[in-house]
């Protein structure tokens, strides 16, 4: 009798256990909102609205991309920031529905991860994301208006990114705010002083263990230091995202996906 109610109390967790890990939290989506404060941040920029997303990895029509696609209508951000994997091979057909829904003030604008990398031919793929009025950024930086700059590089995890060929087309004068793939590029952003750093790719581990954090994170130029939320070193920022999509394994644990909205504020 006992192993029998031993084995039926395993049974019972270990289903309890996958239910979480494959349905209950893969779609417990959170909207981190939060506000940064900067000394140097030009008075016109002060209540900034960003909406931050990563690691959409999209693949169908679900509940998380339809959640998103429900904030995207009702936050009313000022500007929209992509840190790259937004898109699998099999949500191709339904990529542009969803950015026709990205209407922002000042644009939209992304960096690309390793799956858009790996995954696609690049030429074709960033047409259609151009074609819906997203504009990529290569290693470059792009103005935004008389005080705001975005700088985007290439994928950090293939290392095929170069800071310096980007920042070479920001104004020094501006407010820069770097976008990245995977957060592996913060030291160099701190020495060079750039404020705020928004990243991706680790999906903060996706499965998270107690009093540990994250086990793995696939940013060996900085290991676990940077695996999710929000970080400060040398005056600069860095906000790390979850993400909202998986990649690996279809599972997380103690890792709730989540977007984020940014607002700055001058302090």
């Amino acid at each position: 009798m006992f192993e029998y109610i031993l084995g039926a109390t395993a049974l019972c967790a270990s289903t309890a256990l996958g239910w979480y890990m494959t349905i209950h939290e893969p779609f417990n989506l959170s909207l981190d909102e939060r506000e940064l404060s900067f000394a140097e941040l030009p008075s016109s920029l002060d209540g900034l609205r960003i909406l931050f997303i990563g690691d959409l990895h999209i693949r169908q029509w679900d509940y998380r991309l339809l959640w998103v696609n429900d904030q995207i209508k009702n936050l009313k951000s000022d500007i929209v920031l992509f840190s790259g994997d937004i898109v699998e091979p099999s949500g191709m057909d339904i990529l542009p529905d969803f950015l026709a829904l990205l209407q922002s003030p000042m644009g939209t604008y992304m960096v690309p991860g390793n799956n858009e990398n790996l995954e696609f031919n690049r030429d074709e793929l960033f047409d259609v994301f151009r074609q819906n009025g997203v504009k990529i950024l290569l290693n470059e930086a792009t103005k935004v208006n008389e005080h705001l700059d975005i700088v985007g590089v290439d994928d950090p995890s293939r290392e095929n990114d170069y800071l310096e060929k980007a920042l070479t087309q920001s104004r020094k004068d501006a407010f820069r705010i770097l976008l990245a793939h995977t957060p592996e590029i913060f030291p160099q952003a701190c020495k060079e002083q750039i404020p705020l750093t928004l990243a991706g790719h680790t999906h903060g581990g996706q499965v998270r263990l107690p009093m540990i954090g994250a086990v793995w994170t696939d940013t060996p130029r900085t290991g676990l230091k940077y695996d999710c939320g929000y970080f400060q070193e040398e005056g600069c920022h860095m906000v790390v995202t979850r993400g909202v999509g998986m990649s690996k394994l279809p599972i997380r644990c103690l890792c709730r996906p989540q977007i984020h909205v940014l607002t700055l504020r001058k302090n």
